[in-house]
Order: C-alpha cells, then structure tokens, then sequence
C-alpha cells in the first residue's frame, strides 16, 4: 500500500516543505468560492459579523440588526445561543448589560 488512502482517488502530489522532506497530507488551497463568509447571505441568511465592535455605538447597531434578523428569520438554537454569547461579551465590554437585557438581545 504505497500511496496514501485519502490521494488515492485524486491527481494530486503532496507538496513539499521548504527543506525538501515531503508532507504526509494535502496541503494545498481548494479553488472555487469560500462558502461561510463571516458577513453576507449565506443560503438566504443574513449572517452578523461576530468580530468585537471597536465602538459603543457600533455596538449597538450590531444588536439592532441582529433583532431584525432575528424577527425575520428563524434561527437554530445553536445560533441563537452563539449570538448570545457574543452579545454579552460585547455588552460587557461597553457596559451595556441593561440595555441588551431591556431589549431581549441577551
């Protein structure tokens, strides 16, 4: 069994490192388009960006959208907590703990 079990079916040759000594795994990049952006439509989703907010009022415009997508969409409950948990990072990063929880964002 000399050729590795997940190349057998595909043209591809691991590539080498820099010294010369080849990888044992596929390395390379995919071509064609990278699916799960962190921001745009995905599948017809509206996806909100989770990098931290630089400022309060930024903050506040995510935690806006993310209730109007909420109201539009229907979101799993895995999403439903991840975006909670982001929130209350951010809320507690900016003191916004009373308004998030006045407005039902966490």
């Amino acid at each position: 069994m000399g050729k590795i079990k997940h190349l057998r079916h595909t043209k591809k040759i691991p590539k080498r490192r820099k010294d010369g000594v080849s990888q044992r795994y596929w390395t390379g990049k995919k071509k064609g388009k990278v699916r799960g952006h962190p921001r745009g439509e995905v599948k017809g989703k509206t996806i909100i960006s989770m990098r931290m907010p630089k400022t309060k009022s930024e903050a506040q415009d995510r935690a806006m959208e993310y209730q109007r997508i909420q109201a539009m969409d229907s979101m799993s409950w895995g999403e439903v907590a991840e975006y909670q948990h982001f929130f209350e990072r951010v809320a507690k990063k900016f003191n916004l703990t009373e308004e998030f929880k006045e407005n039902g964002i966490i």
